[in-house]
């Protein structure tokens, strides 16, 4: 009899070990491989396609970059590379919005609303993505340009919230470049969408010495162009009033 119970007991401990070992943690529906959650890095190979699409685009070939991005993306996912997956549909998405007329937030733009509207669901998409590992270099880049989009379609407001996001983020990083590019939005913003002069100077001026820092020239001049907007509109008003 007591040999018949000790086997008995042996059998559900042994039962109770393999259902444990099979049930999935609570509160968790289909969590994908651990790896793919915990390395915020994009692969080798998925970051040289971009590079590759990235040089195509600057260099006017926009077919060919758009090419190569979707190239990687369909690496990045084949592989369950969520960075890299996150680092393809930002550049996609940067693609429909230079197409939609969003290089720059500059006076009397009129964007072509579906390329804005396919460009912010690639943003967010890549938002998502690059949340999920940790990627915060591929969060704070689809949140900057989700804001340059809400800029696009007049709302100042929902941009900065945007803008603001972004560069802690990037501060915490200490990304130089993105730092100043994050500035010279702000103040474009400031100055364009919410028409006040004075108070777009103070993002140009930090942005200005950054983009020196870093060598970026042709950025620089785009700042002080628009702080030539600025003072221009400035010194309107003053004439005015005397």
């Amino acid at each position: 009899m007591r040999t018949f119970d000790l086997r008995v007991s042996l059998t559900l401990a042994w039962l109770t070990l393999l259902l444990a070992s099979a049930s999935p943690a609570r509160g968790v529906d289909n969590a994908p491989p651990e790896s793919a959650v915990k390395n915020p890095t994009p692969t080798a190979e998925v970051v040289a396609t971009v590079a590759r699409g990235r040089g195509l685009r600057n260099a006017g070939d926009i077919a060919g970059g758009w090419a190569a991005f979707d190239e990687a993306l369909a690496k990045a996912r084949a592989t369950k590379d969520v960075a890299g997956e996150a680092l393809a549909l930002n550049n996609i998405a940067s693609v429909y919005r230079y197409e939609a007329g969003l290089r720059l937030t500059t006076a009397n733009q009129n964007p072509v609303a579906d390329l804005m509207d396919k460009s912010a669901d690639h943003y967010e998409q890549a938002l998502r993505a690059a949340r999920a590992v940790g990627n915060k270099s591929d969060e704070a880049y689809a949140t900057l340009y989700l804001g340059v989009l809400a800029a696009g379609r007049g709302d100042a407001d929902k941009a900065f919230k945007y803008y603001f996001d972004a560069l802690e983020t990037y501060k915490a990083l200490d990304n130089r470049y993105y730092v100043a590019r994050t500035l010279m939005f702000m103040g474009s913003t400031t100055l364009y969408r919410r028409q006040k002069a004075e108070a777009s100077l103070k993002y140009f001026e930090a942005a200005l010495p950054m983009f020196s820092d870093v060598k970026y020239w042709h950025e620089a001049q785009w700042v002080i162009d628009d702080m030539n907007v600025a003072y221009e509109q400035l010194k309107a008003e003053a004439n005015g009033k005397r």
